[in-house]
Parts: C-alpha cells; sequence; structure tokens
C-alpha cells in the first residue's frame, strides 16, 4: 500500500493534515505565495470540502476578504469524503455554485486521482513498465469501471472531472471513461482535463483532441527529476517524450503548464522555461524536437 491509501492507514496524523489543508492560515499562505510569484488565479485540485465541511466556510469567508490577491478555483476532491457517490458529488457542486461561488470563487468541477506518482513508481504504466525500478508498487486507485461510473453522471450534470494521470495506461484508462460518458451524454465546452498528463502518447493527445480533452502538462518534472526519468524510471526513449506539450499542441489539444506547488516551487515562468528547454540538470535535452517556442 503506497501513497494515499497508506496515508489513510495513518488516522490521526491523516486526519490532522486534512484539517489543516482546509484553514485560514493555509490559505492566507497560499494567497502570500500567489502574490509573491504574480499568479492572479490559483487552483486546490484536492479541495477537502467532502471530508471538512467546516473547510467550506472558511474558504468563502477568506478568499472573500477584500484584501485577499486571487482568485481560487477549487475542485472537490470525492475520495476525501465518506462513502459519497457519483449522486453525491454532482449535488455538493451544483449547491456549492449556487450558494457560494463568487467573482473570487470558482467551483469548476472534480479531481480524481486514478493512480500514483512516477517518481515513486506507483504510477500505472504500459508495457514494459518501469525501466529499472520495481514494477510491483504500480497503483490503479480507481478501476476503469469506476471511472467511467464516476465520469458518465458527472458529464451529464455539465461538470468537469480532472483526473491525475501520470501514467500513460492510466491516460488510456481515464480517455476511455471520457468516450464512455459521451456515449450516453454529449458535453460539448466541459473540458475534461488529463491533470499531469506526463507520459501521454501522441496517439493519445490525438484522442483527447476528439473527445475536447485538455491537459495540464507537468513541464517541471524535465526539470526537477528529468535526469532520474532517463536513467532509473522510464528510460531514455520514453523520458524524451516526457511531458510532449509540442504534441498536445500539433494535435490541436488545450494545453497548459502547472507547478503542482508544493510539490515545486509556484512560478509559471519557470514553468514555461521547462516546456521551452527541455534541460535537466545534468544538461540533458529531453527531445530536442519536442520544444515548444
Amino acid at each position: 500500500v503506497n501513497e494515499s491509501p497508506a496515508m489513510e492507514l495513518a488516522t490521526t496524523i491523516y486526519d490532522t493534515i486534512i484539517e489543516l489543508m482546509g484553514g485560514a492560515k493555509t490559505w492566507d499562505a497560499f494567497g502570500t505565495f500567489a502574490l509573491n510569484a504574480g499568479c492572479t488565479t490559483i487552483t486546490d485540485m484536492a479541495s477537502t470540502i467532502l471530508a471538512d465541511p467546516a473547510s467550506k466556510q472558511v474558504l468563502v469567508e477568506t478568499v472573500g476578504a477584500a484584501a485577499y490577491p486571487a482568485r481560487v478555483c477549487a475542485y472537490v476532491d470525492p475520495t476525501s469524503g465518506p462513502g459519497v457517490s457519483p449522486d453525491d458529488v454532482v449535488s455538493v457542486v451544483q449547491g456549492l455554485r449556487e450558494t457560494d461561488a463568487t467573482d473570487k470563487l470558482h467551483f469548476p468541477g472534480i479531481k480524481l486521482v486514478l493512480d500514483g506518482s512516477i517518481q515513486s513508481f506507483t504510477a500505472f504504466m504500459d508495457w514494459p513498465g518501469y525501466y529499472q525500478g520495481p514494477n510491483n508498487q504500480q497503483e490503479l486507485l480507481i478501476s476503469p469501471e469506476e471511472t467511467a461510473a464516476w465520469i458518465t453522471p458527472l458529464q451529464a450534470a455539465g461538470i468537469q472531472v480532472s483526473a491525475h494521470c501520470n501514467g500513460d495506461q492510466t491516460v488510456e484508462i481515464f480517455l476511455d471513461a471520457v468516450a464512455e460518458a459521451e456515449r450516453h451524454t454529449s458535453a460539448p465546452g466541459i473540458r475534461h482535463v488529463c491533470q499531469h498528463s506526463q507520459l501521454t502518447s501522441p496517439a493519445q493527445y490525438a484522442r483527447m483532441a476528439e473527445l475536447g480533452v485538455c491537459a495540464n502538462i507537468f513541464a517541471n518534472h524535465l526539470w526537477y527529476w528529468g535526469d532520474q526519468h532517463y536513467e532509473i524510471t522510464v528510460g531514455p526513449e520514453r523520458a524524451e517524450g516526457m511531458d510532449d506539450a509540442m504534441s498536445a499542441a500539433e494535435h490541436g489539444v488545450v494545453y497548459s503548464f502547472h507547478t503542482d506547488a508544493a510539490v515545486t516551487p509556484l512560478g509559471c515562468l519557470q514553468s514555461m522555461w521547462c516546456g521551452v528547454n527541455r534541460v535537466t540538470p545534468k544538461g540533458r535535452v529531453l527531445g530536442e524536437s519536442r520544444r515548444i517556442s
């Protein structure tokens, strides 16, 4: 058991973390970081509103204060609440939009965490798996059937889904689920998001374009873990195609970059630098043809 499931076993500290995540001091600090980094809109991609209902009022009051320096987009994390169903989450998001949304506070949708991370060998990978590291730590946190069962009613309600997909096999599961949801309800312009989109292949970007799925690419990995990905996790060939904004652009996929703060420091210009240069600390260029202008 790794990552989120392992954290949940340590109930005392896990509950404390959930409480701190929704606290006013945390939001004030996040706003200060945003101001210092020149970010006018910030996103909470794992809102704890379901696990800690009191955090909603804290969020509304803190962000709503005249002095708060940024707009906030809060994505509800359905797995943080006890035993919620997709229909429950639809009701929660609709309620938040109707009663709590303002010009400074938005509730675009939900976040589904489908797998772990590449650097911890817990991302769900297609063959041949990891280059040097173990393959028995791979995690698929939500099954393909469950993913489709989540996305279908959310799409019908017009609620965007941002799916955490680090491994290439996870991207495929997400796109299959979106395609299944499309068979039930067409929702043009809903713009589901492949979050991190680290090992998305050119063929998968072509599918994303057909389905209207966007990519939020974790370009900072090229700098912070690029050498480790090249030498250890995925090997030279796949490392050169990681975080491939060029393929997204070539296939007409709307894409953006993110820092996943505090995994890497908040700062838009550094993320752009990573996508443009694709250089590692050892001086490698990971996929020169994949550099964007």
